[in-house]
């Protein structure tokens, strides 16, 4: 590789990388955007095991590409934004919270005890 295409290649990763910080930080900045990212984790299903599709590997597969996009973007968080996924975490079990807390009252079938 001539040093002219190696030097380009170095200033495109940093551009990048920059750009991926600023995002980052953009998203985290305000409690719409951390929920965003809070969804696309949760569907991407890193903070539960996937192995329950060992019977069938497309399925654990697609399960561990998902899983490696949502580890890229908790990465991200994790370097660029810290603060605000501690903030996020409250956030989500506050909201977690409230919706277990509604639907249970709002379920006529549910258990009074």
């Amino acid at each position: 590789m001539s040093n002219r295409r190696n030097t380009r290649l170095k200033q495109q990763q940093a551009d990048d990388l920059r750009v991926e910080e600023q995002i980052t930080i953009l998203l985290m900045s305000s409690a719409q955007g951390r929920r965003w990212v809070w969804i696309r984790l949760t569907e991407a299903g890193i903070f539960r095991t996937h192995f329950d599709y060992i019977d069938s590997h497309p399925r654990m597969s697609y399960a561990d590409g998902l899983r490696n996009a949502g580890l890229r973007l908790y990465a991200a968080v994790q370097k660029y934004a810290l603060p605000e996924f501690v903030r996020m975490m409250e956030e989500s079990a506050k909201v977690d919270l409230h919706l277990n807390t509604t639907e249970e009252e709002e379920d006529p079938d549910a258990d009074p005890s």
